[in-house]
């Protein structure tokens, strides 16, 4: 096979028309070999050096070849492990830039690259001469893929994120053929998502669909990743949620969201790789060289942990960055997709020295980048390295996912004492976190329950002390519709997890990312069961806050001493306004509050004791006109003000000084 010099303008395998332009980065490689396989990556065809290296990147071009073509490379350069250097010609590597793949990762001996029984007695690191590739994914040469119509819309005051797992939401679904059972193909169909645009979320959140690994310890116990964040390769979709062209299906999801007015965030794992720490598998990254990762300076075979995970990606290097970014551009431009949350995003904010920077270089990068321009970016705002937790510390332009409100809407729901001021400043959007650096209300997402931990009927089972497997009864009902009340009067952007609408559960589980079973997946008859009443309730709460835009504020607003009458008005369940002594009571379990605008109110009644509770409503309008209740009893007519309305325990019940639009169907 004889390769030409080519472009090296572009990192991975590009196919110009005439044939394919191999780039691969390599600051410490002394050769670079491309392996060619047959179509299914099992039988290699063809091997040839890259002629060329240009500014640390390997690069050849292939005439003829084109979309379809099935590689892979091997590395040729030192092996010395006391200074960080892993090349090992011996094992095949996948491009880092591969957009998609042929053939499966399957867990080997051969896979490591070293010796792995001699460094389990002695911890010296000696190269294992193995062929991994019968193992071993390949790259494929990706072709063009026109990008689907693009929704067009800014980032929005009204985001209300839905996050789910592609398998998890479609294995169960009675609309879902067996075939398409599982996958991106299964979530497009138009009855499946008509229940995503009925409830009235404005954008799905997928967790991860880039291809990702099963652990080797959990592969030797007969487990999977289930929910994805271990990546065997930033751009490819993983295979086993699509059929033939997984970039296609991707794609073609993102064009049926946009025909239902949805928009679509991929949940992106950029802050490590599935190689894990020094002692794992060399599938990719670290046999190109180790420089994708940050080293221990005093000992530059480790790696520095601050993911959790065995290793940190090292977006402080170029090459590295450039990888990142190449990887959303290709999600944005060949997939259409309309944001990205950013899981353990402090580890990509960190500089040269290790510590978090607002103005890191992958900020930097992204605030200029005129593809990615507008969408959504929402950082997982920590990590487990020094100072990881960085709530409120992002730059304009990130959302961020509040765990201070998810923490105080559950402490206040728990019981817990001195537990009210709290939730009403995250009620109120958390603007201590977010007004100084003039973000908006919506850099806060809300909420209460997300795939990690427990659901929300799961939640409100443990706060009544009942066993998680037990049956949606009417307490149990009333106290999810209570946290989802509370949820949705929020001022900020919203997440809702999958379910969580109808009352779906883990049993109990609280970290479900192994369980590709029950536990994990969406149980669908619950929306037309027991659920039912919830779903209608979560649809409600959702419509309401269409309904009215003082739920969905530009700026942050605070008391109603404002002139244009926009504000938050807090009361005591006497109907008088709130004290210093009242907030701090801790027994303070009860609360009111009023959102303003433009002359109309909201009005949310909150008891959060187990005990039943009058609330005598605030001479704020002239009449209330009762909208929604947690326990399912509301009021049929208007009540005037000092009007003594009863609570039960833990309740929500909301009303407004309008009437409820004639064209809405009563919930």
């Amino acid at each position: 096979m004889e390769l030409l010099p080519g472009d090296p303008a572009r990192p991975g395998a590009t196919w110009d028309g005439e044939g394919v332009h191999f780039v691969v980065f390599s600051r410490v490689a002394e050769a670079v070999e491309l392996c060619l396989f047959d179509a299914a990556g099992e039988r290699e065809v063809a091997r040839g050096f890259l002629p060329e290296c240009t500014h640390d990147l390997w690069h050849g071009f292939l005439p003829q070849a084109g979309p379809g073509t099935v590689y892979g490379y091997r590395v040729h350069g030192p092996w010395r492990p006391e200074a960080g250097l892993f090349c090992n010609p011996a094992k095949l590597l996948l491009d880092p830039w591969a957009r998609e793949l042929a053939g499966r990762f399957r867990w080997h001996e051969a896979q490591f690259g070293y010796r792995r029984e001699h460094w389990q007695a002695s911890r010296e690191f000696l190269p294992d001469g193995r062929d991994n590739a019968p193992w071993m994914p390949k790259g494929v040469v990706a072709g063009p893929l026109p990008p689907p119509r693009p929704l067009g819309r800014p980032v929005r005051r009204d985001a209300v994120f839905y996050e789910l797992h592609v398998r998890g939401f479609t294995i169960r679904h009675a609309a879902v053929p067996e075939a398409l059972a599982g996958t991106l193909e299964g979530l497009a169909l138009p009855e499946v998502l008509e229940h995503l645009r009925a409830l009235g979320v404005t954008a799905v959140e997928l967790m991860p669909v880039q291809a990702h690994l099963d652990e080797w310890a959990l592969a030797r116990r007969g487990l999977v990743n289930y929910w994805g964040y271990n990546p065997l390769s930033f751009f490819a979709v993983e295979p086993r949620y699509a059929g033939a062209s997984p970039t296609r299906a991707l794609r073609d999801l993102v064009e049926a969201c946009h025909r239902a007015n949805l928009e679509v965030v991929l949940d992106l794992v950029f802050n490590h790789t599935g190689e894990g720490d020094e002692s794992g598998p060399t599938f990719s990254w670290r046999g190109f060289d180790n420089a994708f990762y940050r080293l221990d300076p005093a000992a530059p075979h480790r790696h520095l942990n601050f993911s959790g995970c065995g290793n940190s990606l090292n977006l402080a290097h170029p090459r590295v960055l450039q990888l990142v970014m190449d990887a959303l551009r290709h999600f944005a431009g060949t997939c259409g997709v309309d944001g990205f949350r950013f899981d353990l995003a402090t580890t990509l904010g960190r500089g040269r020295d290790g510590g978090f920077d607002p103005e890191a270089p992958f900020f930097q990068a992204l605030a200029q980048d005129p593809l990615l321009a507008g969408r959504h970016f929402v950082a997982e705002p920590w990590d487990l390295g020094p100072e990881g937790h960085q709530l409120g510390a992002f730059p304009p332009g990130f959302a961020e996912w509040n765990d201070r409100y998810r923490d105080a809407v559950r402490r206040f729901w728990s019981g817990a004492p001195g537990a009210l001021p709290e939730l009403a400043r995250r009620l109120a959007g958390s603007a201590e976190l977010y007004e100084p650096a003039r973000r908006r209300p919506w850099a806060g997402v809300d909420y209460v329950a997300c795939h990690d931990g427990p659901t929300l009927r799961d939640l409100a089972a443990r706060i009544l002390d009942r066993p998680p497997d037990g049956p949606l009864d009417a307490p149990l009902a009333a106290l999810i519709r209570a946290l989802l009340a509370t949820w949705a009067v929020s001022q900020g952007a919203l997440l809702l997890g999958a379910g969580d609408e109808f009352g779906r559960t883990q049993r109990g589980e609280e970290n479900a990312y192994t369980c590709d079973d029950e536990r994990g997946w969406v149980d669908w008859r619950l929306a037309a069961g027991e659920g039912a009443a919830i779903l209608s309730f979560c649809r409600a709460l959702l419509a309401l806050r269409r309904e009215f835009d003082g739920l969905l504020p530009d700026r942050f607003r605070h008391v109603l001493t404002q002139p244009d009458g926009e504000g938050l008005s807090w009361f005591h369940p006497e109907g008088r306004a709130m004290t210093p002594a009242d907030w701090q009571a801790p027994e303070g379990r009860r609360l009111a509050m009023a959102v303003s605008r433009g002359g109309r109110h909201l009005l949310a009644l909150i008891n959060g004791a187990a005990e039943p509770c009058e609330f005598r409503l605030p001479a704020l309008a002239a009449r209330w006109h009762p909208r929604l209740a947690s326990d399912g009893r509301l009021a049929a007519s208007p009540l005037a003000p000092a009007t003594a309305l009863s609570l039960p325990g833990r309740a929500v019940v909301l009303l407004t000084s309008w009437r409820q639009p004639t064209e809405e169907p009563s919930p």
